[in-house]
């Protein structure tokens, strides 16, 4: 990883693949210094994406199975645990209980239990997790003493679940949708400093007509910096250590 450099900004979560020209997304987050953690959905296309970013410095490919795509891709679970050895990164992964169905919630967790299983065994991961609406079960899953980093992306659980993931020391990753909502600014500001880290989710969160893109945490910062109480340079690094220390051990 790169050396502390106080002007770097961080998306933990940005889906590369999804846009229509990855390789032109990819060459502005470079140009730019952006680091960023390409995320993937299923196990199928990480490959695809790694080969995508090995030319890269700031693009980190990441090794996920979205639970929303358990029911139908479950069967790449194999081939997930195959590629594990390839990245540290691993996400999208987690539980989302959207759904009504039972059934399915419990495949998810069985299939997001076997991923900390396999993650756990390795020791050196950076997971990058899913959990609307189950934010209580996946801090439960994870666990205070997890031998790996946890980034909870776009957490919209409750205050006591945020507190919990805070103590069990996961990383929160906060993106302009969090920074516009009411609820999200809530959870904002019970946010320990030392743990909040900043996002896209790209291209699902939209900047105006526009997919937000890496570049647009910068409005992020800027919410951070007044939530602080400190100027932009200053929430800028802040979130770049943060970063530093949770891929860095």
């Amino acid at each position: 990883m790169n050396s502390l450099n106080t002007g770097r900004l961080v998306d933990c979560h940005f889906h590369l693949d999804l846009f229509e020209n990855p390789v032109r997304i990819a060459t502005e987050i470079e140009a730019s210094g952006v680091e960023v953690i390409a995320v993937t959905n299923t196990p199928s296309v990480f490959k695809a994406t790694q080969n995508l970013v090995s030319c890269y410095k700031y693009i980190h490919a990441s090794l996920g199975l979205h639970p929303q795509l358990v029911g139908t891709r479950s069967q790449e679970l194999v081939l997930m645990e195959n590629l594990m050895k390839e990245t540290r990164f691993i996400g999208e992964v987690g539980l989302d209980y959207t759904t009504g169905n039972e059934q399915e919630i419990k495949l998810q967790r069985k299939v997001f239990e076997e991923i900390l299983k396999q993650c756990a065994a390795e020791g050196n991961k950076i997971l990058n997790v899913h959990s609307r609406r189950a934010a209580s079960d996946v801090i439960a899953m994870i666990g205070p003493n997890y031998p790996g980093r946890v980034i909870l992306h776009w957490f919209s659980g409750t205050i006591k679940d945020l507190k919990k993931a805070m103590e069990y020391g996961m990383y929160i990753s906060v993106n302009i949708s969090m920074v516009r909502s009411a609820k999200g600014q809530s959870l904002i500001k019970h946010l320990d400093p030392n743990l909040v880290l900043t996002e896209t989710d790209g291209p699902f969160v939209r900047v105006g007509k526009v997919p937000a893109v890496p570049a647009e945490v910068i409005n992020v910062i800027y919410f951070l910096a007044n939530a602080w109480k400190c100027d932009l340079e200053e929430a800028k690094a802040r979130v770049y250590a943060n970063y530093f220390r949770a891929v860095n051990f």
